[in-house]
């Protein structure tokens, strides 16, 4: 087992920073005139974290926003515009900015995906945190309006990511594959699909 944790670890989080080799990403990596936080004390010091990739990298990484406050650090969250509103409530982020606003003052800086590396995570650490994102109470209660109850169970579905995506064809199907599912009983679907026209769907 201690085999296991210093492998995910040392090679895991670690071999992830060769991301920015690539001639895709590299050119977007961003330099900043305050040094890189790689898991250092930080108590005391106000850390810019930012997200750097795709909406489902940042959801997924900004959970550890918190651990990174929890050793006594001020953040200030960076994220894409469209997931500002989203992110507001996030526990440990004392700002949460758009990307292309102004920076405000701060010691350090960290990619969002280094997270984890910087704070030592491994399998015996991962934080189990059953949300760490709420949604806007305001825009509970108007889809809680326009989402009438009516079936057992209620599931939302996606099924393509950008279309602007280089390799959007590789991380979408068709929406044709997923029909059978729509025969199951007692389950209403809900498109979330941005700009989808599904044949036959009720307009919310």
């Amino acid at each position: 087992l201690e085999f296991r944790r210093v492998l995910f670890r040392s090679e895991g989080w670690g071999e992830l920073r060769w991301r920015w080799q690539s001639a895709d990403l590299a050119p977007h990596r961003r330099n900043f005139p305050v040094p890189e936080w790689r898991g250092e004390p930080i108590a005391g010091k106000t850390v810019l974290v930012h997200a750097e990739q795709g909406f489902g990298d940042t959801i997924q990484f900004c959970r550890f926003v918190r651990d990174v406050a929890a050793r006594g650090a001020r953040v200030i969250l960076e994220v894409q515009p469209p997931l500002l509103g989203l992110m507001q409530g996030l526990e440990g982020a004392a700002q949460v900015i758009a990307r292309g606003a102004p920076l405000p003052p701060f010691d350090t800086h960290a990619l969002l995906m280094d997270l984890p590396g910087c704070l030592g995570v491994d399998p015996l650490t991962m934080p189990q945190q059953p949300h760490y994102l709420t949604a806007d109470p305001g825009r509970i209660a108007a889809w809680s309006e326009r989402l009438a109850p009516g079936a057992t169970k209620r599931v939302g579905i996606a099924w393509a990511g950008r279309a602007v995506h280089r390799y959007n064809q590789r991380r979408s199907v068709p929406f044709a594959d997923l029909l059978p599912l729509f025969a199951v009983p007692g389950v209403e679907f809900v498109a979330l699909q941005p700009d989808a026209v599904v044949p036959g769907a009720k307009p919310s």
